[in-house]
């Protein structure tokens, strides 16, 4: 999806700020959407990597992958957001019912470079095969590797109906 973005406004997104702009920029090109038929959107997948949590005084927590799929709209001007339903790999990534607060949570991409999701430490983006990645510090280290996310993003075009 992202290219067939770049290649309709003739560039390919070098940074986490132009990728997210060329999905703002995306949603802005669509018609409005009134009456029946669905809005435009960007769909998206996250999948956040939380690792293993032990030491003097820590809870031992085993180390849990979270996958939340949903979509995206404009948020402000310049930012995209989204409520998305989340699996766990400590529940054999079962589904999540539906939309409940305990299965979903909200997912904001915000420029220049921000990743924000419910419940996580926001998280700096940089840009990779047109994937979003982030990361945070370890909890015991700041030099050890921490929780890791990836975004992948697609377009959803305006469905009229006639």
């Amino acid at each position: 999806m992202v290219r067939s973005v770049g290649s309709e406004i003739g560039k390919l997104s070098e940074t986490p700020a132009q990728l997210i702009q060329d999905y703002v920029d995306f949603l802005k090109s669509q018609p409005t959407v009134t009456g029946s038929g669905t809005p435009a959107g960007v769909g998206f997948q996250l999948t956040q990597h939380v690792p293993a949590e032990f030491g003097s005084g820590i809870e031992t927590k085993p180390p849990q992958t979270a996958y939340t799929s949903g979509v995206l709209s404009l948020v402000g001007v310049h930012s995209l957001g989204g409520w998305g339903a989340r699996q766990f790999s400590s529940t054999g990534f079962a589904n999540s019912a539906g939309f409940a607060p305990s299965g979903s949570i909200w997912v904001q991409l915000d420029q220049p470079a921000s990743l924000r999701a419910s419940g996580a430490s926001p998280m700096t983006l940089t840009l990779h095969h047109d994937v979003l990645v982030g990361s945070t510090p370890g909890v015991l280290e700041s030099t050890l590797p921490g929780s890791v996310a990836t975004v992948m993003l697609w377009a959803i075009p305006a469905d009229l109906v006639r």
